[in-house]
C-alpha cells in the first residue's frame, strides 16, 4: 500500500470516529429566556422559562456590584438544581444596592451563554391595616361589628417578625394583643376607650395608630321580685328588662307554672293553673350572644285554701334574713324557709302596728295540717308546702296574743 491509500484511509476513519462523537454529545445548552429579578428585603428571586431540556445538568449564577467589571462570587452552583429548575434566590445582598446577576445553564459538553439581569433589594414599607368598630362587654370578649370575630391587626411588608405594644395610657385593663395581631383579653372596665397601638418590625420600622374601642357593662336583668299570686286568675304583668351587653335582647323563660308565659313584648303574663312555689328562670340573650339569667320564685294559691286558712305561710328554701311585713288575713310568703321551725317574721295587723313573733307558737298541734288536709280533699297541702297560722294575731304593747 503506497503512502497516498493510508492516509486516505486515517482520513475516513476520522471522519467516521468525528461523527460518532457528534452523534453522542449533545450542544451546549442555549442561553435562558424571560430571565426576571424580583427584589425584596436583603434578598433577590431569580426566575426563567423551564427550557424542558433534559441534557441540563445544573445552573450556575454569579453577582457583580459594578455593572459586571468585576464578579464576586464568581460562577457560583446552584445548589441542588438540575433541567426542572426555574428559580433562585440570592441572599445576605445590601438593600439599596444594584446587584447585576447573570444566569447559565451547564451540561456536559459545557456552559450555555450567560444572561444578565439587574435589581436593587430594598426593604419594603411596613403596611398595617387597623380593625375598626372594636366592641367588648366587660369581663367578656372583644369582637368588631363587622365580623363578629376578635379584632386582627393585619401586617405585610417590613421585615418580619412583628410585636405589637398598647399604650397604658388610655387603654381599658384586661387588654392584650398576641403574636400574631389579635386583640385579645377580657376587659374589666366598661367604656368608651381611645387605644394608641403601635407595630414595630425586625428593621425597627414602626407604624401606630389609635383604635377606638367601646365596651359596655355586663348584661344583666333587672331584679323580679318574688311572686305570690291566685291560681286562675290573671297575674299583674311582670315587664322585664335588661341593661348592658349589647341590644337587641332576646329573652327566654323556663320553670314557669302552667298558664304563665312570655310574650312577644317581653312580658311575663297569664293566669297560673297549677298550685305550688315554682322556681323561675328568666335568660337573655344580647346581639352577640351573651346570656345573663335571673331567677325569682312564683307562689301559686288556691282561692278555696286563702278563705279557708287566713293567713297562710308559703315556704320555700332558707331562713331569710330579712324582716317581712305581714299584711293579715292575706296570704304571706316567707323567702327560704324550708321547714317551719324557729322562724322569724315581723308582721302588721294595723298600719303603724308592728311586731314580731317565733313560729311555732306556743300550743302548735303538729297534726293540724294532717287534719285540715282530711277535710279538704282537693288541697294538696304537703305538696304545695303550705302551713296554717294561727287565724289572727294581736299585739299590744307586751304580749302577742294568738287566736
Amino acid at each position: 500500500m503506497n503512502i497516498q491509500s493510508v492516509l486516505f484511509a486515517i482520513a475516513i476513519s476520522v471522519i467516521l470516529i468525528s461523527g460518532r462523537v457528534s452523534a453522542q454529545s449533545p450542544p451546549a445548552p442555549a442561553a435562558v429566556k424571560n430571565l426576571v429579578a424580583m427584589a425584596g428585603d436583603q434578598q433577590v428571586t431569580l426566575s426563567w422559562d423551564n427550557p424542558n431540556n433534559t441534557n441540563i445538568t445544573k445552573y450556575q449564577y454569579r453577582q457583580s456590584t459594578d455593572s459586571g467589571k468585576t464578579w464576586s462570587p464568581d460562577w457560583t452552583n446552584i445548589t441542588a438544581s438540575d433541567e426542572n429548575t426555574t428559580s433562585h434566590t440570592v441572599e445576605s445582598l445590601t438593600n439599596d444596592t444594584v446587584y447585576t446577576f447573570e444566569i447559565r445553564a451547564v451540561n456536559a459538553t459545557g456552559n450555555g451563554a450567560a444572561v444578565s439581569v439587574s435589581a436593587k433589594p430594598t426593604l419594603p414599607p411596613l403596611t398595617v391595616t387597623w380593625p375598626e368598630d372594636i366592641k367588648g362587654t366587660e369581663d367578656s370578649s372583644l369582637w368588631t361589628s363587622l365580623t363578629s370575630t376578635p379584632p386582627q391587626i393585619s401586617v405585610s411588608g417590613g421585615r418580619p417578625s412583628y410585636t405589637y405594644e398598647i399604650a397604658k395610657d388610655g387603654a381599658p385593663n384586661g387588654l392584650s394583643i398576641d403574636s400574631s395581631g389579635t386583640i385579645t383579653g377580657t376587659p374589666t372596665e366598661s367604656g368608651a376607650f381611645e387605644v394608641r397601638v403601635v407595630v414595630r418590625d425586625a428593621a425597627s420600622q414602626s407604624v401606630s395608630d389609635t383604635l377606638d374601642i367601646t365596651i359596655s357593662p355586663p348584661l344583666n336583668i333587672s331584679s323580679i321580685a318574688y311572686k305570690t299570686v291566685e291560681k286562675d286568675s290573671m297575674i299583674t304583668p311582670i315587664h322585664l328588662s335588661a341593661s348592658g351587653g349589647w341590644s337587641p335582647y332576646t329573652y327566654a323563660l323556663s320553670g314557669a307554672p302552667m298558664g304563665i308565659s312570655l310574650s312577644s313584648d317581653n312580658i311575663i303574663t297569664g293566669s297560673p293553673s297549677q298550685d305550688g312555689t315554682f322556681p323561675i328562670t328568666v335568660t337573655v340573650t344580647d346581639d352577640h350572644g351573651s346570656t345573663a339569667e335571673r331567677s325569682f320564685k312564683m307562689s301559686v294559691y288556691s282561692k278555696e285554701l286563702a278563705e279557708k286558712f287566713s293567713p297562710i305561710l308559703i315556704l320555700t328554701e332558707h331562713p331569710s334574713i330579712d324582716d317581712r311585713i305581714v299584711l293579715y288575713p292575706e296570704p304571706v310568703e316567707i323567702m327560704g324557709a324550708e321547714s317551719v321551725s324557729n322562724l322569724w317574721f315581723s308582721f302588721s295587723e294595723e298600719p303603724n302596728t308592728s311586731g314580731e313573733f317565733q313560729y311555732p307558737a306556743s300550743g302548735w298541734n303538729p297534726d293540724l295540717l294532717i287534719t285540715y288536709q282530711s277535710y279538704f280533699l282537693t288541697i294538696n297541702f304537703s305538696e304545695n308546702n303550705f302551713a296554717y297560722l294561727p287565724t289572727k294575731l294581736i299585739y299590744t304593747d307586751s304580749v302577742l296574743i294568738f287566736l
